[in-house]
């Protein structure tokens, strides 16, 4: 493999994993497939202009590029352009196999014909790869995910001697205690990790949070996932030289999607108005969306409490991320107090409307609660008596 340094004895890499492209739960709403799919496309997207961005010369894909070991045209597609780009800016791209997207032993995968198309390096665990950029030798080892337990976990197969001034070691396993839960099948003991010799950074490509650290002499890599819509995922930037690990950094990625649905106020007066504010949402509605209801305009105590905002909230919140109402640019009023005296309460108003929908056992509404934390969320003390809404 050849390798562009920035430096004459210096590398950039990016450490990835799990784009899972194509990974939508069958059954998925077709606006929510939409939206997952092209959430999943832009994760690897993001790595793809970072890489270019920061003058990188590696990016390593540490399993699961796709969700399945036979992905939908429309993905192939999407990864072989993203990885062209890296190959026009000289970027070697490195990627293994994981759990979701290896075929069964003699079927040809999506991998190998990437790799036939010089768009990546698929390295095998019994051949390493070695490296020269500038004064840096690299070696590169891989551990390619195998279903089942062996004596001694998954590090017990390999040999890591070698004379490079660097190694790395590309695994699709999650380690214990960094992504990986000490009862799974296939898990990277933490003691295994500590003893390792020779391995300068393993690149565990089975967690989906994005973190680092030690274990013995060896720095633990998880890349995470980027699309992951806690906040918790993205990738990893290493800077290496021939005195060893430079630098190490989080890359965080696309979190969760905000997105702001506006209606006006004068919506809440139609005879169906739950009925046409959920046709307002349900094109945004993704599992990794916070939607932000923005009502505008004026209206009166009785048409906010008939309006249904209590049932929407509880709706949109089982469908996506998070829910929130941003009522700052709702006026309420009557005549009484066009006129000048009294005060009257948005979150008054809601308070009976969530009362309004209290089961019948007396729970209160968890979606109305909802509602009501997000009003005083979002208008402070506007909502409290003697403010103006």
């Amino acid at each position: 493999m050849q390798i562009f340094p920035q430096k004459e004895s210096e590398l950039r890499a990016i450490l990835s994993a799990n784009f899972g492209l194509g990974g939508v739960p069958s059954g998925t709403p077709a606006a929510q497939t939409k939206n997952r799919r092209c959430r999943l496309q832009v994760g690897l997207i993001q790595v793809a202009s970072h890489a270019i961005d920061s003058g990188a010369g590696l990016v390593i894909i540490a399993g699961d590029l796709f969700a399945g070991p036979a992905p939908a045209p429309g993905d192939l597609l999407l990864a072989a352009q993203q990885l062209g780009r890296l190959r026009e800016h000289e970027i070697a791209v490195l990627a293994v196999p994981g759990d979701r997207d290896t075929t069964p032993d003699g079927e040809v995968s999506a991998l190998d014909l990437l790799r036939d198309l010089q768009l990546v390096e698929v390295p095998s665990d019994s051949q390493p790869t070695t490296v020269e950029v500038g004064k840096l030798v690299l070696h590169i080892s891989c551990l390619p995910w195998r279903s089942g337990s062996t004596n001694g976990g998954p590090l017990h197969r390999l040999d890591y001697a070698n004379e490079a001034d660097f190694h790395l070691l590309v695994a699709h396993y999650p380690v214990e205690g960094m992504g990986g839960e000490g009862d799974r099948e296939a898990v990277i003991n933490l003691d295994s990790a500590r003893v390792l010799l020779g391995v300068d950074v393993l690149v565990a490509g089975g967690g989906d949070r994005t973190m680092h650290g030690r274990a013995g002499a060896t720095t633990i890599a998880v890349p995470g996932d980027p699309a992951l819509a806690d906040g918790t995922g993205g990738f990893l930037e290493i800077d290496i030289s021939r005195r060893g690990l430079e630098h190490i950094d989080v890359i965080p990625g696309l979190g969760a999607v905000r997105r702001l649905v506006e209606i006006p106020a004068s919506l809440l007066a139609q005879d169906d108005a739950h009925t046409l504010i959920r046709g307002n949402i349900e094109p945004f509605l993704d599992a990794e969306a916070e939607i932000v209801l923005r009502i505008t305009g004026r209206s009166d105590p009785e048409t906010l409490r008939t309006s249904g905002l209590a049932g929407v909230a509880r709706w949109a919140n089982s469908l996506a991320a998070g829910f929130e109402l941003d009522l700052t640019g709702l006026r309420i009023g009557d005549d009484a107090l066009d006129s000048g005296p009294g005060h009257l309460s948005a979150l008054d108003e809601m308070s009976r409307a969530v009362k309004a929908e209290t089961s019948e056992d007396g729970e209160a509404d968890e979606a109305g609660d909802m509602a009501l934390n997000s009003l005083r969320r979002v208008l402070g003390a506007r909502l409290e008596p003697g403010g103006r809404s």
